[in-house]
């Protein structure tokens, strides 16, 4: 049985770290020029807000990998991987291009994973429909 109490630490400081970076890299005087709606929050609103996001997305993470590990959900926890990465905001760590090789990389291996069946699922490790 895996660590949970380790692996649930562990995807809340990956997730929050994503946060942190993302921090790091506030919008600036063309934010703050733009002409919002009346019911835009204040601006002391974002920072817990966005923390308590991460953080259920850590737990949502977490719940994942608890169930199906790595192994069982190399697809979810790919894309929920990437999507931190690009929420962090770091210019050059994360490109669309890498994105795309990423997602071409984790099609190819769906494919060869799994099949399609003649009622319209999906059968892990078949070699032949």
């Amino acid at each position: 049985m895996r660590n949970s109490a380790l692996g649930l630490v562990l995807w809340l400081v990956a997730s929050l770290a994503a946060g942190w970076v993302g921090s790091r890299f506030m919008p600036g005087e063309w934010y703050a020029s733009l002409t919002k709606p009346a019911w835009t929050p204040p601006s002391a609103v974002f920072g817990p807000v966005w923390t308590a996001l991460y953080v259920l997305m850590g737990v949502a993470a977490w719940l994942v990998w608890r169930k199906a590990g790595f192994s069982g959900a190399p697809t979810a926890l790919g894309l929920f991987v990437a999507q931190l990465a690009l929420n962090s905001g770091e210019k050059g760590i994360v490109t669309l291009d890498r994105v795309i090789r990423v997602m071409r990389r984790t099609g190819h291996d769906m494919r060869r994973e799994y099949k399609e069946t003649s009622e319209g699922g999906l059968a892990v490790n078949v070699t032949e429909c």
